[in-house]
């Protein structure tokens, strides 16, 4: 007897531990009434422990849409945040999320002229952007989003006519493509719900082609680009009615308001391979009243679900809807409540729903801590598999997934092994500040050295995980390392050789500016004939036996090759006396002011014979002596040199010829 009474305690301790539902909590302050969309619109989305809240404020300087988050899993929240100007007639919000990027479409409404319209926020709700206007598009819109790509069903309306549509970004919501019609049909076809994952998207809307209202479908399996056959997924002999659509990995789920039996009912739709197949239709409510809105997530085997009738009411599955526990009301009927969501954190439920208990509509929210059995507890990284060979210096994406819960401020960072696979000493290679899966963008240092045994992983700062590598070992091929040897200072019209070593199985590609070439350009030596400029540019590109590529490049001074005997510029007079010169000679100055210069002599190819560096010469004649030697003090051979006088006034060069 006494065993069997502690089994019954130990069952109510366990049925306690996952009903613990928190208080209702007011989130909207406004004094006027405030609401959210139709279910079929996501007004809650969560990322890590962050939850965002969207709903509209009616007769609050027009009608706006406020929005609110909390970063710690719904315990305390921030202020409410006004998203369109004042005034503005906005309504028909809908929200979601993927990493710091949060996404809001909403309806919009001039005189004459409804649209709808995108806002987004790119560092989790701090800051906001402006709006983007998606078109005229009559009723409301709903948005999901995959990774770095928005996706948005829209509603045009005509007379006797209204079509769904969808149009997406690929790049986070910066800009748009053209809208898709997903909907063919006479009559309505309307309040489309919209869910992306898997890299499958997937549409359900209300249609009344067949007479009676179904809710229809259709699907894209590849991200929106292309989309399949529409296809009635309801059966209702009498009114199937507001559809949503909830995927979690492969799972996709479907739930409605359907009248089949009289009132409306809450009915339930599971495919578990990315919505190829389908189960059989169930009922899920049982309220003697009507029971319609529905709203549905999936965590992992839990399926949560909740609708509004008389009252708030809730359903969670354990067994990824094999079976279901006993219907909970988690609002009574005396607030008036009406269009709940949910969405799950780790083990959190999340709920909000529009409540009249103030004597006004308001948002309200409840949660239940303990609510998601067995899910978000563990934090682990996976490293996706990447290429198995790389040059030094390679640029590439790394994609990562994540389960669990990681704080706002988060750092997940891509580190590169050693050449044995250890992450003893790792290199960080990339990094991204974000609380769910998504993309880095890495590179291989350029100082790697060559190896077969590498491996790349991600870690994260808060809370400190490290993830699994690739999962396959990594070879890394070092870069060439092309260096100019030549001249870089040249004359004008002067034929210049230039080389790099020339390794067995590399391949060169010269590019100058400022000349021409003499012969090839793709051998590891060139000739180049330098123009007219005062600068000229030479580069190689150098690419080695492993298809591992690098460069170099200088920077050439050309000078003028066009003399005299003497040379005047400016406010300075250069003379050689004697010229000819066999054996010693003087270099005579003559300057009107006192000024600073630096004297060289160079020779034909431009090369730096001797230089008698930064001179200050006053007003007046002065005279350097010059040997005929060279800066070690040998002496140079028979030939014609340059000297050359820079200063704040230019270049003057003067012509010599040396006689030995």
């Amino acid at each position: 007897m006494k065993n069997y009474i502690l089994f019954l305690v130990l069952i109510l301790l366990c049925s306690n531990i996952y009903s613990q539902w928190e208080p209702d909590r007011k989130l909207s302050t406004g004094e006027v009434n405030a609401q959210t969309n139709e279910n079929m619109g996501q007004c809650i989305a969560v990322n890590g422990n962050v939850v965002h809240v969207v709903w509209i404020d009616i007769g609050n300087n027009g009608n706006g849409i406020y929005y609110k988050r909390s970063t710690d899993a719904g315990v305390s929240w921030g202020p409410d945040t006004r998203l369109t100007g004042i005034p503005s007639i906005s309504d028909y919000c809908s929200i979601a999320v993927a990493g710091n990027n949060v996404h809001v479409a909403y309806r919009d409404s001039i005189p004459g002229s409804r649209t709808s319209n995108y806002i987004r926020s790119t560092d989790g709700g701090n800051t906001w952007g402006s709006p983007i206007s998606l078109g005229s598009y009559y009723w409301w819109p709903s948005i999901a989003a995959s990774d770095s790509i928005v996706f948005v069903a829209l509603n045009s309306n005509s007379s006797d006519n209204s079509e769904v549509w969808c149009r997406r970004s690929t790049n986070n919501g910066t800009s748009w493509g053209p809208a898709s019609q997903i909907s063919n049909a006479s009559g309505r076809s309307e309040d489309p719900s919209i869910a992306a994952g898997g890299g499958y998207v997937h549409l359900a809307w209300n249609d009344n082609r067949t007479d009676t209202m179904q809710t229809f479908y259709r699907r894209s399996t590849d991200l929106g680009i292309t989309w399949g056959l529409e296809i009635q997924r309801t059966n209702s002999s009498a009114f199937a009615y507001c559809p949503v659509l909830s995927v979690s990995a492969s799972d996709v789920d479907l739930v409605w308001g359907d009248r089949r039996n009289g009132d409306f009912d809450i009915y339930h739709l599971h495919s578990s391979d990315y919505g190829s197949n389908w189960g059989s239709e169930e009922r899920l409510s049982s309220d003697a009243l009507s029971s319609i809105y529905p709203n549905i997530v999936r965590s992992d085997s839990n399926v949560h679900v909740v609708w509004c009738g008389s009252g708030i009411f809730y359903l969670h599955s354990r067994d990824c809807g094999t079976t279901w526990d006993s219907t909970v009301k988690l609002v009574s009927s005396s607030s008036q409540p009406f269009t709940a969501f949910i969405a799950v954190t780790g083990t959190v439920v999340h709920v909000i729903w529009t409540d009249s208990r103030d004597g006004h509509k308001a948002i309200y929210y409840k949660r239940n801590p303990t609510g998601n059995p067995g899910s978000g507890i563990t934090n682990t990284i996976t490293t996706s598999s990447v290429s198995s060979q790389f040059c030094a210096g390679t640029n590439f994406s790394l994609p990562y997934q994540i389960t669990g819960i990681f704080l706002p401020d988060n750092i997940f960072t891509a580190q590169l092994s050693d050449t044995a696979g250890s992450f003893i000493n790792p290199t960080e290679i990339g990094s991204i500040n974000s609380v769910g899966s998504g993309t880095i963008s890495a590179q291989i240092p350029k100082n790697s050295g060559a190896g077969t045994g590498y491996r790349i992983r991600v870690v994260s700062s808060n809370p400190g995980i490290s993830g699994t590598d690739n999962g396959n070992d990594i070879t890394i091929d070092t870069l060439p390392t092309p260096i100019i040897n030549g001249p870089i200072s040249a004359l004008n019209n002067a034929d210049v050789h230039y080389s790099v070593s020339n390794n067995p199985g590399s391949v060169y590609k010269w590019i100058v500016e400022g000349g021409t070439f003499i012969g090839s350009d793709n051998l590891s030596e060139v000739d180049i004939h330098w123009g007219e400029l005062s600068s000229g540019k030479l580069k190689v590109i150098e690419t080695n036996s492993n298809e591992c590529t690098d460069s170099s490049e200088v920077t050439v001074a050309l000078h003028v090759n066009s003399v005299q005997e003497e040379t005047i510029h400016y406010n300075l007079l250069l003379k050689i006396i004697p010229n000819p010169v066999n054996g010693k000679a003087k270099i005579e100055i003559t300057a009107v002011e006192t000024v600073n210069a630096n004297i060289q002599i160079i020779n034909s190819y431009g090369s730096e014979i001797n230089n008698f560096g930064n001179i200050l010469l006053h007003e007046g004649t002065q005279n350097i002596d010059w040997d005929c030697n060279d800066m070690n003090g040998e002496s140079i051979p028979s030939g014609i040199y340059f000297i050359m006088l820079s200063s704040k006034y230019g270049v003057v060069a003067l012509k010599t010829v040396v006689v030995k």
